[in-house]
């Protein structure tokens, strides 16, 4: 393992944070809000990030997996830890605890907040709200694409092993020839889509400042607001259907959509994994909408706002984003829905967005492939002699594929029980609340049920409980596979 330049990256993040830290200082500056907190944020973040870029200074960047892997799951704990700094000097009132599960939720933009209940998101300061929003947008961007972009210090393939550390989807494919250069685009495709989001939603006459954070925390899959009620404290029906487009775009590949900007308008319909998106999206939404309308609930009279709310809820926790809204007509907004619908956005909620988009979860194709391979096996079974190869996209797949998606699923089970029983252990809530929560939190989707859902905070589960949930949004964020190998012995050795 070289432990330098494994420092030295992550210093380089912790300067990239010090600078955006100067934002929220100028926006409570502007607002005449104490800025100390922003300052110190910063000067924490300059100082730790230069000592790490001296210290691996003289080290060759040579960056195999174990140092991709170490360098992406150092900087995510790095980074949300002096986050919670500045979180915890600008709330009053704060632990730290309940900041660091903030700074994690933001970056890893799972979107369940610790704030709401006990201490209300509406009486922070506009910077703070600002920079909430900001750590989402970084999460979503992905930290490691921001370092590759703004500080190409790593040579030859060093890069793209660890842009696969974290991006670790099965169809990664480069636009150009040089990585830096396909981050780039991407990049700028998404500063494009934030600017657009905000304008959009300011024109249904949200303030400038209210469009924004909902904006980065849109593109970015994240969730968080700057209401106590999430989306529905907006009371904006305009908004909720710019919030729901934007949701939707967020969660197709990115460099898909890049590729179609970019003279090849055909590529997104003539991906497999964007037709089933679409498709589950809308089936989902047909399937909720009809369940909650045969079942007498309050939306009776209001067919066309059960659609909007049933779409918004599936493609919201589809994508892992996590905004919620209907509080209005049930306390519990889509968890007091019939039991049925909930099922079916809980099986949204493992994630049927596009791998290369902001969305975690399981991705749908990872979905695709189980489906492709289990067909096939069932067609083995009556035909042993036949030969059946599997194709995305009219393109072969390697087996490598389907074992990488099997051990997704293993993963995610593996880490849904380990994890349900410490939260368990931690917080005395019911087996409800805590399987659900974990795998929301798992799949970066946010509210899950009982003591978790979507009008409630992570408070339920104690200081204890919202360690537990970070290091499952971080090891879900990542996709498992970084981080266990980072607990394999083998990992460490020379």
């Amino acid at each position: 393992m070289n432990l330098g330049v494994v420092a030295r990256m992550i210093g380089f993040l912790l300067l990239l944070l010090g600078v955006v830290g100067c934002v929220p200082l100028v926006i409570d500056w502007a607002a005449e809000m104490p800025v100390r907190p922003w300052l110190k944020m910063s000067g924490v973040s300059f100082c730790i990030g230069l000592l790490l870029v001296l210290f691996g200074r003289r080290h060759a960047a040579a960056v195999g997996p174990r140092e991709g892997a170490a360098i992406t799951v150092g900087s995510w704990l790095a980074l949300s830890g002096v986050a919670a700094i500045g979180l915890n000097l600008a709330i009053p009132g704060a632990t730290a605890a309940e900041c660091w599960f903030e700074a994690i939720s933001g970056l890893t933009t799972c979107g369940l907040s610790a704030f709401g209940e006990r201490l209300s998101i509406e009486s922070m300061t506009p910077g703070t709200l600002l920079f909430r929003a900001l750590l989402q947008w970084m999460g979503g961007v992905g930290v490691i694409a921001l370092g590759l972009v703004l500080m190409p210090m790593l040579k030859g393939g060093a890069s793209f092993q660890l842009f696969r550390s974290e991006a670790s989807g099965l169809a990664l494919d480069r636009l150009t020839p040089r990585l830096a250069d396909t981050v780039r685009f991407i990049l700028i495709y998404n500063l494009a889509l934030n600017l657009c989001m905000t304008i959009a939603l300011w024109l249904t006459g949200i303030s400038w400042f209210e469009a924004l954070c909902h904006a980065l925390s849109t593109i970015s899959s994240g969730g968080f607001s700057t209401r106590d009620a999430n989306i529905a404290g907006l009371a904006n029906p305009a908004a909720e259907w710019v919030l729901l487009v934007g949701m939707l775009v967020a969660g197709i590949n990115f460099m898909l959509v890049v590729a179609a900007m970019r003279g090849q308008p055909w590529a997104l319909w003539r991906s497999e994994e964007v037709r089933a998106y679409l498709l589950a999206c809308l089936i989902a939404t047909a399937a909720v909408t009809t369940i909650v309308l045969l079942s007498g609930r309050p939306y009776t009279g209001e067919p066309l706002t059960l659609i909007r709310h049933a779409a918004f809820a599936v493609v919201s926790l589809g994508t892992s984003t996590g905004f919620t809204l209907g509080f209005q007509h049930d306390p519990q907004g889509w968890a007091g829905w019939p039991p049925a619908a909930v099922v079916v956005l809980m099986l949204c909620a493992l994630g049927i967005g596009c791998t290369g988009s902001t969305a975690g979860g399981a991705k749908m194709l990872r979905m695709l492939l189980i489906f492709k391979s289990t067909r096939r096996a069932i067609r083995q079974f009556a035909e042993p002699a036949a030969i059946l190869p599997m194709t995305l996209d009219g393109r072969p797949l390697a087996d490598r594929a389907v074992l990488l998606a099997t051990a997704w699923i293993a993963c995610f089970l593996l880490s849904l029980v380990v994890a349900t029983i410490a939260l368990l252990l931690c917080a005395p809530i019911d087996l409800m609340s805590a399987i659900s929560v974990v795998y929301t939190s798992l799949s970066n989707a946010g509210p899950g049920l009982g003591a978790f859902g979507p009008e409630r905070s992570a408070q339920a589960a104690g200081p204890a409980g919202m360690i537990v949930l970070g290091l499952c949004m971080l090891v879900g964020r990542l996709e498992f596979l970084a981080v266990f190998l980072l607990l394999s012995p083998y990992t460490w050795r020379r």
